[in-house]
């Protein structure tokens, strides 16, 4: 009750020395700010390219056209650009997750030629890469494809399928990808416009003033919901693995490790393997086996960025141990081992919403063993170890992998 009664008599003395200044008026107002789109360009990307290219297309003349614009408006005054807005596109030709990045790149590269504008070096800017751009694509083939199968190709537009299905679809319509490869070279020039610009002004307006009132925690995030609404500048947060856990799932359930990237191009490792099938009671047969792999990872790729962990093609360097019991028929091994080597792999984003890698692992290095050979004479019978420890020594191939992995996300706000 305290805090209204404030508030009214401060509104009070507000508008009585608005009404003073304004010679009487009734009215007691204050200020608002609007935003206004001025403008909208589009600048061109080479295939496969995230440089500013000013010979290629019209890139020279848009450029100069945003250089002349925002002159004009820092000359009028700086702080009336709101924000400026930097989306970056790539075609739907290759992989996904590239094209997510190349976007991206594209995008920061088109920041960093705005920031050198004398006067805007501290504006605002929403920087993002959108990943391939299927609805540019979309509109130009309904557009201009006439060949004889356009119904067919239009019908698999049309369908409410995820895109990556819609490209298998359409590069499955022949064998030789006929149809597919037509489409990248005459219909996705458009959806390789590359990044969008979009200069958005802040603009003053007097309004009046509404009757004082004790705003409810239901108005104020209303209000908010609707400045964010205003300033929609497509800066939704980019999910960052920073760690996972894996299997390898030629041995299921039978082993389980932990991966950690340290930056965007290393990552270290460690699993566990314990494959142990208890003997029977005959104590016939046996297969066991506990072992332990730790590895360091380097992954390749120009201009990774942190949305690119854990995913690619990496070299890596590992050292395992352990110890096993091999039987059969009454007659086994027992005996420790120990491995080092180098191993490729190449993990790739899967499921519907590539929450979940796959990774496919093969390393070749050296095995060095010490074992007791024993015998079992009869059924429930003791072990009776031979004498001796037989060593023997290996080098060549030494693991395969067919690894899932469940990485754990933080979220990332892009500016």
């Amino acid at each position: 009750m305290f805090a209204r009664l404030v508030i009214i008599v401060l509104t009070v003395l507000m508008c009585g020395i608005s009404s003073f200044s304004a010679h009487a008026s009734n009215l007691c107002q204050t200020e608002k700010f609007n935003y206004d789109t001025l403008a909208n360009y589009s600048i061109r990307f080479r295939h496969d390219k995230s440089d500013i290219d000013l010979d290629y297309m019209t890139n020279r003349e848009t450029l100069m056209a945003i250089r002349s614009h925002l002159d004009e408006l820092v000359e009028e005054s700086p702080e009336s650009i709101a924000t400026i807005i930097i989306t970056g596109y790539a075609s739907p030709v290759g992989d996904a997750p590239y094209n997510e990045r190349l976007s991206l790149l594209r995008a920061q590269a088109t920041e960093a030629y705005l920031r050198s504008i004398p006067g805007i070096e501290n504006i605002d800017m929403n920087v993002s890469g959108k990943g391939e751009d299927w609805t540019t694509f979309i509109q130009d083939v309904k557009a201009g494809y006439k060949r004889k199968n356009r119904e067919l190709v239009f019908s698999i537009l049309d369908s409410k399928i995820p895109v990556y299905r819609m490209e298998r679809r359409l590069q499955g319509l022949e064998k030789d990808q006929t149809t597919w490869r037509f489409l990248s070279k005459n219909h996705m020039t458009e959806s390789r416009h590359a990044v969008t610009i979009v200069i958005v002004k802040k603009r003053r307006v007097l309004v009046p003033l509404p009757e004082p009132e004790v705003p409810t925690a239901k108005a104020v995030t209303q209000n908010v919901s609707d400045i964010s609404r205003t300033l929609d500048c497509n800066s939704q947060p980019s999910r960052v693995p920073v760690a996972s856990i894996r299997t390898n799932l030629l041995v299921p359930f039978l082993n389980a490790g932990v991966e950690v990237p340290l930056g965007n191009r290393w990552s270290v490792a460690a699993d566990y393997y314990f494959p142990w099938v208890w003997p029977s009671q005959k104590n016939k047969n046996c297969f066991e086996l506990l072992g332990w792999n730790l590895e360091g990872r380097y992954w390749f790729g120009k201009n990774r960025i942190p949305q690119d962990r854990l995913k690619g093609h990496s070299l890596g360097a590992y050292v395992a141990g352990g110890y096993y019991d091999f039987e059969r028929n009454y007659k086994g091994i027992q005996g420790e081992f120990v491995s080092s080597g180098v191993d490729y792999t190449y993990s790739m984003a899967v499921g519907r919403r590539k929450n979940l890698h796959l990774q496919f692992t093969v390393a070749a290095g050296y095995i060095r063993s010490w074992g007791r050979t024993y015998k079992v004479f009869g059924d429930y019978g003791a072990l009776y170890p031979d004498e001796g420890t037989l060593i023997w020594e290996y080098v060549g191939p030494t693991k395969a992998a067919v690894t899932l992995v469940v990485p754990f996300y933080k979220k990332e706000g892009r500016k």
